[in-house]
């Protein structure tokens, strides 16, 4: 129950964030946004304006666009061997099963989802809807409610089944969401499909991260098992990311 809640925060934080950035852009400035979130988190806006430069609309005839793509790589090899060497590896080769790899890659998979859906969502509804941000978070801040339920629904499922059934269900739920995204036809009502995508989307969220917690914590020794949710945070975040920069790329280059 603990993990489901935990994860029942993602898709209300979202959405609360979604709005108060909405309110800054439509009622003051949308620098504002920023500003007052780099206050509240140490300068955080200083630093994503510095290091998060628009790949997907600069190209990769834009020289840092690769240079920082080959230095990343550079880094996870230093990484890699540096592990290799230690005498306490922060990622112990025990920990590497054939569960890891599947649970990791299932989660990565979809969130890779969930970002593309986001991101798409308020494009659509900004660009061809011609809707007002603050108007785009209200269509999607059914995700909130939807997610919380979700939360409680599968901490009191993960008692009663196998995290796999649960992480399966939570599989179905971004390809359903997904699936259904990309038919939503731009003259169509909101709550045709639009309403529903908020709905599904944020069940597979709030399924995946607790099932995939507790399937690694299981499948790993007891001295290992503080890494399960530590690897689940760092995909998701990873696979956001990774999973934009390949649907730009996708988008821009069709």
């Amino acid at each position: 129950m603990i993990f489901s809640l935990f994860g029942a925060t993602a898709p209300g934080g979202f959405v609360v964030g979604g709005v108060f950035s909405s309110i800054f852009a439509q009622l003051v400035w949308w620098p504002w946004a920023y500003w007052v979130m780099g206050i509240a988190c140490a300068m955080l806006a200083l630093i994503g304006k510095v290091v998060g430069p628009p790949a997907a609309l600069m190209g990769w005839k834009t020289p840092y666009t690769y240079v920082l793509l080959i230095v990343g790589f550079l880094c996870l090899g230093a990484f890699a061997l540096i592990e290799r060497k230690s005498l306490c590896p922060l990622l112990p080769r025990a920990a590497f099963t054939g569960d890891l790899a599947w649970v990791l890659g299932c989660i990565a998979a979809g969130w890779s989802c969930f970002g593309i859906i986001i991101s798409y969502f308020y494009q659509f509804m900004e660009v061809f809807k011609g809707d007002s941000a603050l108007l785009a978070t209200a269509k999607w801040s059914a995700a909130a409610i939807s997610g919380a339920i979700a939360a409680l629904i599968t901490g009191f499922l993960l008692g009663r089944l196998p995290p796999s059934v649960i992480m399966f269900c939570a599989m179905a739920c971004f390809t359903a969401g997904l699936s259904i995204f990309a038919t939503v036809p731009v003259d169509q009502a909101y709550w045709a499909q639009a309403f529903v995508v908020s709905i599904v989307t944020s069940w597979g969220i709030d399924m995946s991260f607790p099932s995939g917690t507790l399937i690694l914590s299981n499948s790993m020794h007891r001295h290992h098992q503080r890494l399960a949710a530590t690897l689940v945070a760092t995909t998701v975040n990873y696979s956001i990311s990774l999973s934009l920069g390949f649907a730009g790329t996708v988008e821009t280059n069709q």
